[in-house]
């Protein structure tokens, strides 16, 4: 899935992509925070647009009016779900082109970023004028859709229907592939939530802990209780890796297909729902 995104930047973009990694966190539909969700600072982003264009001249800029429309499959044969990106807004100078320029994720978000920069060319005048930009792209990019990333704000597309949830009530099965050691076969780590605890099992024991998240998904574990079950070598390891990975994780994330905790930029640990008995 992954290589199928990055080929797809490549063969219907620009053929630039930022050598950065942001983590959209929330499916709000705008934002005017300083930093880009995930933690990532402008700066950042900055610095990653003159690496990816070759000049330093180029500069994130802001955007008035966002908006994805569908386009037809130009192979009707394989269709492909088809996207238009258009940006419009004001540029300060009339010698600025502004571009569209998707951010490469070292793993899929999501909300896939696409920065709207303005690079100067030649000589212009500097009065402000109005300008559009366009991005095609296949698919959703990120696994819910786009984030447009202007200078002071920024703007959500929901693509694939994602919508946040209630935690309170769900129940979640860990995806052992994201734990990064083996789960043994017939065991499960679980997450339950309420309002307030989250609660499960490690594989091995029991576990329970108070839990908040606040503005962007911001997440916070308090101290965890558990039973004092002896575990085997493997399901030890197992609940060894989980903990660290909970008690570490700073951002939540959820849908109803799956909820993410992340950390340090990456995700820690990915639940999908328990199965209903």
């Amino acid at each position: 899935m992954q290589r199928r995104l990055l080929s797809t930047l490549a063969a219907t973009g620009l053929g630039l992509a930022l050598a950065v990694s942001i983590a959209p966190s929330s499916l709000a539909a705008e934002s005017t925070a300083g930093v880009v969700e995930g933690g990532v600072t402008r700066e950042s982003l900055q610095k990653s647009v003159s690496d990816a264009v070759g000049s330093d001249s180029c500069r994130s800029i802001d955007f008035e009016k966002a908006e994805v429309t569908p386009l037809a499959s130009t192979d009707p044969l394989r269709p492909v779900t088809r996207y238009r990106l258009t940006v419009s807004g004001t540029r300060s100078a009339s010698n600025v082109v502004v571009r569209l320029l998707p951010v490469k994720h070292v793993e899929q978000p999501l909300f896939w970023g696409v920065m709207v920069i303005g690079c100067p060319t030649g000589i212009g005048l500097p009065v402000l004028m109005p300008y559009t930009a366009t991005y095609d792209f296949n698919w959703t990019m990120g696994t819910c859709g786009i984030e447009v990333i202007g200078e002071t704000r920024t703007q959500q597309f929901d693509l694939a229907g994602c919508r946040p949830i209630l935690l309170a009530g769900t129940k979640w099965v860990l995806d052992s592939s994201s734990l990064g050691v083996p789960v043994p076969e017939g065991s499960a780590i679980t997450a339950n939530f309420s309002d307030t605890a989250m609660s499960g099992s490690t594989s091995c024991n029991s576990y329970g802990a108070e839990y908040s998240v606040g503005e962007n998904g911001a997440f916070k574990i308090g101290v965890i209780a558990m039973t004092a079950r002896v575990c085997d070598s493997a399901i030890g390891k197992a609940e060894s890796a989980f903990l660290s990975r909970l008690t570490a994780a700073t951002q939540l994330q959820a849908t109803k297909t799956e909820l993410r905790l992340r950390g340090n930029g990456q995700i820690l640990l990915r639940f999908v729902p328990a199965p209903t008995t």
